[in-house]
């Protein structure tokens, strides 16, 4: 196996007269797709490869998904593995004996990111802004939230899980949802940061990056995404240790370390959250917009390379809510408990998504989940 550095290394290969492949039809094929759409790269795929096409799609983004058969592959195959790094070995190791080259070509997304921040990472503590220093008056014991365009304007199954959310906090931990209203209130938002939200330009999801690190930095706490539905009580370990997120048995994203941006906690002051919040002030500096949709997980995964003690502290974190992603692929489905609580178990809490298409039945568990919360 080799690796892809660049992006440029990356057009080359899909301008070769090579046969495509794609290994893995999961959220690293996923989101790698993506990264070559920001890159403008029209990739000619001939299909995604998978260990067992009976538990995938037939397509993914118009592309086949069929399962590996070694002995068709040939020299002028390339197959790109898009998995994580556990089974980036695992998988290279199964494909050892065919004929096709084998690549990898995440590095090449990583390193773009890293070059676009290089002037402030390679000189990082030295340049900060200063911006949203910690304020001790504040206590730890808070759970953020963010609805930029104001509560009232946020869907159903946004307000359910608020109330979720809610119900499961103690009296001591306050709840705060930021808006556009409110957020001058807790952090700086810097005029040249907001200019790269106007008509357009970059997605909120972007802004709420910037918002969840800042207040975490400033404040410390616990970040929830909107469409976190909360089961139980959040585990004290959210409170106690440097870090807290969901973390698997296995790595995702861009890392060698497990997070998720939709759930994070620290203590106030934290270095990650720092660092994180300064590289978004110094790209928006420099840059009108974000190219990749994970650039936040990049930001975090060059952290824990040059900032001392970050990944130990992610190291620190116990495996955690093994399924918090599946109550979110159900939610047409009729209702039970039974099936509900199937889902769910293992986890304190769910990713569910507000982008919702088709038309719920009124017995869903979508529609339970909000009748259940908002009534």
């Amino acid at each position: 196996m080799y690796i892809i550095h660049t992006i440029d290394e990356l057009k080359e290969l899909f301008s070769s007269q090579k046969k495509i492949h794609l290994y893995g039809a999961g959220s690293q094929t996923v989101n790698f797709l993506s990264a070559l759409n920001s890159c403008g790269i029209i990739p000619n795929i001939t299909d995604i490869l998978v260990t067992d096409s009976s538990r995938t799609p037939g397509h993914l983004q118009n592309i086949p998904v069929i399962q590996c058969n070694k002995p068709t592959l040939s020299r002028q195959d390339c197959i790109l593995l898009t998995v994580n790094d556990v089974l980036q070995d695992k998988i290279s190791a199964y494909l050892e004996d065919c004929n096709a080259e084998i690549a990898n070509p995440l590095p090449a997304i990583y390193n773009d990111v890293y070059n676009s921040i290089k002037p402030f990472a390679e000189h990082y503590p030295d340049n900060l802004t200063g911006f949203n220093a910690p304020d001790p008056q504040y206590s730890d014991k808070i759970v953020w939230t963010c609805w930029w365009q104001g509560e009232k304007h946020a869907p159903d199954i946004v307000k359910a899980c608020w109330q979720s959310q809610k119900k499961h906090l103690s009296n001591d931990i306050q709840h705060i949802i930021i808006t556009q209203n409110n957020y001058s209130d807790y952090i700086t938002i810097p005029d040249y940061v907001l200019d790269r939200f106007k008509d357009g330009k970059n997605g909120l999801s972007y802004l709420a990056d910037y918002i969840r690190v800042s207040l975490l930095y400033k404040y410390g706490g616990v970040w929830l995404d909107s469409t976190v539905l909360l089961l139980e009580s959040l585990p004290k370990q959210c409170w106690e240790l440097p870090l807290y997120t969901w973390r698997l048995n296995a790595t995702q994203f861009c890392s060698k370390t497990i997070w998720c941006a939709w759930f994070l906690a620290a203590r106030q002051g934290s270095p990650l959250y720092q660092f994180v919040m300064e590289a978004f002030l110094f790209f928006f500096s420099k840059y009108d917009k974000i190219k990749y949709y994970l650039t936040i997980d990049y930001f975090i995964s060059i952290c824990t390379n040059i900032v001392d003690g970050v990944l130990e502290q992610f190291l620190q974190i116990p495996y955690n809510n093994a399924t918090a992603a599946n109550l979110g692929c159900h939610l047409h489905e009729p209702y039970s408990e039974e099936q509900f609580q199937k889902y769910c178990k293992g986890s304190f809490l769910q990713k569910l998504n507000w982008h919702l298409n088709g038309e719920y039945a009124e017995n869903s568990i979508l529609t339970h989940i909000i009748r259940e919360n908002l009534t």
